[in-house]
């Protein structure tokens, strides 16, 4: 990946989506900003960008399988939550404090009251639960420094990792971690949810997804 130095134009910071997104060969670029600079450039920005202690990343656009997955978890999760309060939010902004980072999970639970970035109205502190589905070039990242970072959000009940190229999903909670095949479900006790591993993956196969690592 290639790193650039931020720099200023008529008194405001580049956008992120200027220095990062124009090659779509490449899944992210990085460079430093401040917070500050970087939610400036994110209001004003035509693609989402994350923040990870400092440095911007482009957010490339998935797989069909991918998108599928996402849609599907969300709306399975919402169906479990039903009448709870609590909501599933795609691609919600989540400002993870230990880590001073700003991410967009592929689904996350926010259940009230919502608690917001002091300066930031769209970045959600509390986060329930939040859920990934796994690419191969973020595939290490949310499987290792993200985990990490998720975990030590307060509240959280659960975070989900599900893979696109195999039915396979990791349930990782302060408990530990669950790994779920066919047959199984998804069972986050706090949040009252329960998702069936097969209504995720039912036809999906028939949609173009990428390889991943092996666990």
């Amino acid at each position: 990946m290639s790193r650039r130095d931020a720099t200023i134009r008529k008194g405001r910071p580049i956008g992120p989506s200027a220095l990062f997104c124009e090659d779509p060969v490449v899944e992210a670029r990085r460079t430093k900003f401040t917070e500050v600079m970087y939610l400036a450039a994110e209001r004003v920005s035509e693609e989402k960008n994350e923040y990870w202690r400092g440095e911007v990343w482009c957010m490339a656009g998935g797989t069909p399988r991918h998108a599928a997955l996402t849609s599907r978890l969300a709306r399975r999760i919402g169906e479990a939550l039903d009448a709870s309060g609590c909501e599933p939010l795609s691609e919600q902004r989540v400002y993870l404090e230990a880590a001073r980072s700003f991410v967009y999970p592929d689904v996350s639970v926010a259940c009230p009251p919502l608690q917001m970035h002091p300066t930031d109205e769209h970045g959600l502190v509390n986060p329930r639960l939040v859920a990934e589905v796994l690419s191969p070039h973020t595939f290490e990242h949310d499987r290792t420094t993200k985990r990490d970072a998720y975990l030590d959000v307060e509240g959280l009940a659960a975070y989900v990792m599900v893979w696109q190229d195999r039915v396979r999903v990791e349930v990782v909670s302060a408990a530990g971690t669950e790994v779920l095949g066919p047959g199984d479900v998804i069972q986050v006790s706090a949040l009252e949810m329960a998702v069936a591993v097969d209504d995720l993956y039912d036809g999906l196969f028939e949609f173009p997804g990428a390889v991943l690592p092996d666990p």
